[in-house]
Order: structure tokens, then C-alpha cells, then sequence
């Protein structure tokens, strides 16, 4: 029995539609691969953009890329930044 899971997929409708998708080693699973790019090709065909995260390795960044998503976020992109301050208004 084949089974893969497309972890995240989810459809936010407030303001512009977003898609965030969530896949670890989609370079490395063709059936991955193509879940991503059918559901890049569906998004674009009704408007919606696609955000895939949790891209951590340049060829997961080079997959994701290539299979159509719009827009890309990651541990590789972007190292997590420190804490908002918090703020006394004296007292």
C-alpha cells in the first residue's frame, strides 16, 4: 500500500486565497513532486498563491521552485529572529 502525506495543505480565504504547503524530501519522491505541482498548477488556474514552507536544503529550494510554487519560506531563507520586546507603559 502506497501512502504519502502533504503535510499542511491548507486554504486561508481571507483577503487573497493562500495555499501553504509543507513537504520534507520532495526532491527525493516523485509522488511528492507531482502532488506539489498539481496543486501549484490548481492555485494558478483559480488565483491562489502558494507558499511552501519549511525549506531547509538548496535541493528541496531548487524542487519547490521548479514544480510552481509562488512563494518560498524556510530555515534556509531565513534564520529565526529573536523576540519581539515587550513593553512597560510605566507603571
Amino acid at each position: 500500500m502506497l501512502r504519502h502525506q502533504l503535510k499542511g495543505a491548507r486554504l486561508r480565504c481571507s483577503g487573497k486565497p493562500v495555499v501553504t504547503v509543507q513537504v520534507r524530501d520532495v526532491e527525493k519522491t516523485p509522488i511528492k513532486a507531482k502532488l506539489v505541482q498539481s496543486l501549484c498548477a490548481v492555485c494558478r488556474d483559480l488565483g491562489v498563491t502558494v507558499v511552501a514552507e519549511g525549506i531547509e536544503t538548496v535541493p528541496e529550494r531548487d524542487c519547490i521552485i521548479e514544480l510552481g510554487c509562488d512563494l518560498l519560506q524556510g530555515y534556509l531563507l531565513a534564520k529565526p529572529g529573536p523576540a519581539f520586546p515587550t513593553f512597560s507603559w510605566g507603571g
